[in-house]
């Protein structure tokens, strides 16, 4: 989808349509992910399709103390005699919960806006240098367009993997591993 745009007539070709007494020109055809509606959906898509994986690997429960640290607040009066921090950390895992589910909303927009920009970029930068000059000067920028059609695919694919990979995991399997690594012994050899 990221090289539709790229086809000869699409998004060249067209009807042309009065617009606030301007003249403009409606394609019949554009490129998928030139298009926000369309980079919109492949986002929710990957994000809503991370966050299901993350409940079934993660179960229910697991999965929602991630967001919301109920677990937390309900542990504060079992271990308060042993670590009395837990009564100012816990509310504190609690509230940057809600921070968490922002940063959902923030992945979606970062998907989707990110690969939408890049595509209409580069189809804006080829239709322009088309019209200045018609000849072997954009040729190079076809090759470039080619490229970052690419690496916004490769981009797109690694970022919802990481996604996937972020949801599988809850918040206490964070905490052990990074307390297995500061009680690792160090071996000098």
């Amino acid at each position: 989808m990221n090289w539709i745009g790229l086809f000869p007539g699409v998004g060249s070709i067209g009807f042309i349509q009065e617009h606030e007494g301007y003249n403009v020109l409606v394609p019949l055809f554009r490129g998928g992910t030139a298009d926000v509606n369309t980079t919109l959906a492949l986002g929710l898509i990957s994000v809503i399709g991370a966050n299901i994986f993350g409940v079934i690997m993660v179960g229910f429960w697991n999965f929602l103390n991630k967001y919301i640290n109920i677990q937390g607040i309900i542990n504060i009066p079992k271990y308060v005699k042993s670590d009395p921090m837990i009564i100012v950390t816990a509310p504190i895992h609690f509230l940057v919960g809600f921070l968490e589910i922002i940063g959902e909303f923030a992945k979606i927009a970062s998907l989707s806006f990110r690969l939408f920009g890049n595509v209409f970029a580069g189809e804006v930068l080829l239709m322009s240098m088309s019209t200045l000059v018609a000849y072997i000067i954009p040729i190079p920028f076809l090759f470039l367009e080619i490229f970052v059609g690419v690496i916004q695919a490769l981009i797109f694919s690694l970022l919802t993997v990481v996604y996937f990979t972020i949801a599988s995991t809850t918040h206490d399997d964070h905490h052990a591993e990074k307390d297995h690594n500061v009680t690792a012994p160090v071996v000098h050899i």
